[in-house]
């Protein structure tokens, strides 16, 4: 084929995964009855989530060939699970997404050690301490090289680990990294 043909079957391919995508996140919201949803048992938070899971699991099979595609959404889909208070069910979109960034970006990518430490929360959060906390002090050792003390996502993965510390009762080890970041965030922000 041409190159002018190459784009052409390039960009409908990418148009595809885009409908593909759109589909799978408009399932999400599809035929939620709000008045249903508020007198009823479930509240909308657990709807939702199950609703995410539904969709997360159904991403690798709606052919969406770019992998970098797949890890992004999961990532989505993962971390807003987390924010819905369902760690547990988020740590398998974060752990595929992880996957496919090391295999596709390496380990050292800043995409990759983001997701990483967004793993560690979720694990941190469904009360893994023991894989939370080695994964959260790698991540902020690797992004404090790659981004900078000050970076904001360096000062978010301080936090995570502090925050992970103070879950397993290690108050000795949270408080110099909450102390580390008010320093770091004033001087930065000022105070």
């Amino acid at each position: 084929p041409s190159v002018r043909a190459k784009c052409r079957m390039r960009r409908a391919r990418r148009s595809s995964q885009i409908e593909k995508i759109n589909e799978t996140v408009l399932d999400i919201f599809t035929d939620i009855d709000i008045d249903a949803v508020k007198q009823g048992d479930e509240p909308l938070e657990q709807l939702l989530a199950s609703r995410l899971v539904t969709a997360g699991r159904e991403l690798d099979d709606k052919a969406i060939d770019d992998p970098l595609v797949v890890a992004d959404m999961k990532e989505r889909l993962g971390t807003t699970l987390v924010s819905l208070g369902f760690a547990k069910d988020a740590i398998e979109f974060l752990e595929r997404a992880q996957s496919i960034r090391e295999r596709k970006l390496g380990i050292e990518h800043v995409n990759t050690l983001l997701i990483s430490n967004m793993l560690g929360v979720a694990y941190a959060k469904a009360g893994e301490l023991e894989k939370a906390l080695p994964l959260l002090e790698e991540s902020l050792t690797l992004l404090k090289l790659k981004l900078g003390p000050k970076h904001p996502n360096t000062l978010a993965a301080i936090g995570n680990l502090a925050a992970a510390h103070h879950d397993a009762g290690e108050l000795d080890m949270a408080l110099p990294l909450l102390e580390e970041t008010l320093r770091l965030r004033r001087d930065v922000l000022g105070d």
